[in-house]
């Protein structure tokens, strides 16, 4: 009498090896979604933070800058320009009256050919040019 496995038996452990492991790795990718979420709200309170702080001090908000830059003056109030948590994304000073009145700050794509705003970070007038990520029903963030 042999000793072994059938193939019938080795195809049927392998097949459910596959399965346990498919179910594993979209429990990963849904925890890795949430973690971005969390880092990326994170990084808006601290952005929201510096922005009323420099605008508390001195009553405007700095200029615009170009695309994924730290606005002059704002170092006092956080001490690097965050990354986001997604690649070939960063944040977004907008001084949309170049007064230093009206502020948004946005995550969106690095090209600058890409103008649609992924999520808004913050904005001082309330309304944001994209969605307020705060407002995320699923606390996921797909990159």
């Amino acid at each position: 009498m042999k000793r072994g496995f059938t193939l019938i038996e080795l195809l049927v452990v392998i097949s459910i090896i596959a399965l346990l492991s498919s179910v594993v790795m979209s429990s990963l990718n849904v925890a890795r979604a949430k973690g971005r979420y969390t880092s990326a709200t994170s990084q808006m309170r601290q952005l929201k933070l510096a922005a009323e702080s420099y605008y508390s001090a001195i009553g405007s908000y700095p200029l615009d800058t170009s695309i994924g830059t730290m606005p002059s003056g704002l170092s006092t109030y956080i001490s690097a320009w965050p990354t986001p948590p997604c690649s070939n994304y960063v944040y977004d000073w907008n001084n949309v009256s170049n007064l230093g009145t009206n502020i948004n700050v946005d995550m969106r794509t690095i090209s600058p050919s890409a103008s649609v705003y992924t999520y808004c970070i913050y904005s001082s007038t309330g309304s944001c040019g994209g969605v307020d990520i705060m407002t995320v029903a699923s606390k996921q963030l797909s990159c």
